[in-house]
């Protein structure tokens, strides 16, 4: 690899962000909901199940979610959030790389074939990137938020076939060495715009809709994980942005790992 680091701007990225958005946010946002949502939506179900009767913010904790008597509940949360998780990082990544690469949107067959593909190596890095914060974060907090930064270059290093997930943590934590902040400044500007119709969701809670009363704390909070999951797109599809740009200074054939 060579040395070269090329001079990356912010803006220059969020311009390339915004311009992908445009022309591909409506079809990877459709993409995002068919693979994540279900999980997504049935682990925010699960949450809601103790809840009697339904009429508060905190529904976990004002319900007295104990593990007594629960853990299937429990065990159902946190399987299907987490595949909601890797799901949503493995569309963007594949449905942004692919569409950066051909110039034009994936076919639906590109997108299976893709993911199924390289769906293993997706789960195995998201527990080792989940596992290294972690550790990061408990020796010091500026580690894991630097392997948090890290992260975005992660997933779209390891579709390629040649690159194993232990060695695409490696490289993304070398990649990502003078450019740690830009992913940490797009998280923090993504997430105060997503909070904007998460807050007024917040807002619906305190209208009067007959037959929706009891109802709307789960339905906003379902709502608020789809919100969640297409955040966390947006933030795979800034990561795949990245991660084209600090490649192009690079020894690799491509700016993008291909989609076989």
């Amino acid at each position: 690899m060579n040395s070269l680091q090329l001079s990356i701007r912010f803006p220059d990225l969020f311009a390339q962000f915004l311009r992908f958005i445009s022309l591909h946010g409506i079809e990877l946002s459709k993409q995002v909901l068919k693979f994540a949502g279900l999980p997504a939506l049935f682990a925010s179900y699960l949450l809601t199940i103790p809840a009697k009767p339904l009429n508060e913010s905190t529904i976990f904790v004002e319900a007295g979610f104990s593990l007594d008597g629960h853990i299937f509940q429990f065990a159902g949360i946190l399987i299907f959030s987490l595949l909601s998780l890797i799901l949503t990082i493995q569309t963007a990544t594949v449905y942004t790389q692919y569409s950066i690469e051909s110039m034009d949107a994936p076919s639906q067959e590109s997108i299976s074939q893709a993911m199924l593909e390289t769906i293993p190596k997706t789960i195995g890095a998201f527990f080792l990137l989940c596992f290294a914060i972690v550790l990061g974060l408990f020796f010091c907090i500026l580690p894991g938020i630097y392997i948090m930064s890290a992260g975005m270059l992660f997933f779209p290093l390891i579709q390629d076939p040649e690159i194993s997930i232990f060695s695409g943590l490696k490289l993304s934590v070398k990649l990502i060495r003078n450019h740690a902040l830009k992913p940490i400044a797009f998280i923090l500007l993504i997430l105060i715009i997503t909070s904007i119709p998460s807050t007024a969701l917040g807002f619906l809670s305190e209208l009067p809709i007959p037959f929706l009363d009891a109802f709307m704390p789960r339905i906003i909070l379902m709502l608020n994980s789809l919100i969640s999951i297409l955040t966390l797109g947006m933030i795979s599809v800034f990561g795949v942005i990245l991660h084209k740009e600090l490649l192009k200074g690079t020894d690799f054939p491509s700016p993008i790992a291909p989609i076989k």
